[in-house]
């Protein structure tokens, strides 16, 4: 049997999003403060990197490709936008708003295991889960050119293009 492209998006997503929360979650509430390396003192640096892998595996985990792969195989080259980008707005704003209020929810609770809410923290693990959403669109957009021998931007570029 042979998964489907869809199926198996998810399904690395669904891998990589239990193991970046588990590895988030277990080195959230551990003490670091002594004999540690600079990355580690460097939280923010930490921060971003883990809720990077958080953003990143929650947007394959709900991205919408069927809907969007279909529509590029029947329409004209040059008769849409970012369908591949509208197609997903609900995946993008689901994955910034969980991946933010589970940040959020550590930080909140960090304080319980001797270890300090700090909102510059909150704003590293924000960027952090939209820098992963951008890699996971980026990444996407690389697969497709591969698979179907045109990038999510290309009706954009063609359009603007025609317009001149």
């Amino acid at each position: 049997m042979q998964l489907s492209i869809k199926k198996t998006v998810r399904i690395v997503g669904i891998i990589l999003l239990a193991i970046s929360t588990i590895l988030i979650i277990t080195f959230s509430f551990l003490d670091f403060s002594s004999g540690t390396s600079s990355l580690i003192k460097n939280d923010k640096i930490a921060h971003s990197i883990a809720y990077t892998s958080l953003g990143f595996s929650l947007f394959l985990t709900l991205v919408h490709l069927p809907a969007f792969m279909q529509a590029r195989k029947e329409r004209k080259s040059g008769d849409g936008t970012l369908l591949f980008l509208s197609h997903n707005t609900k995946a993008i704003s689901i994955s910034v708003i969980a991946g933010s209020i589970f940040g959020l929810i550590i930080e909140l609770l960090q304080p319980f295991f001797d270890r300090n809410c700090d909102y510059l923290d909150f704003i590293a693990d924000f960027l952090g889960v939209v820098l992963g959403i951008a890699i996971g669109i980026i990444l996407l957009d690389i697969f497709l050119v591969l698979v179907m021998d045109k990038s999510v931007w290309y009706d954009v570029m063609h359009e603007t293009e025609q317009k001149h």
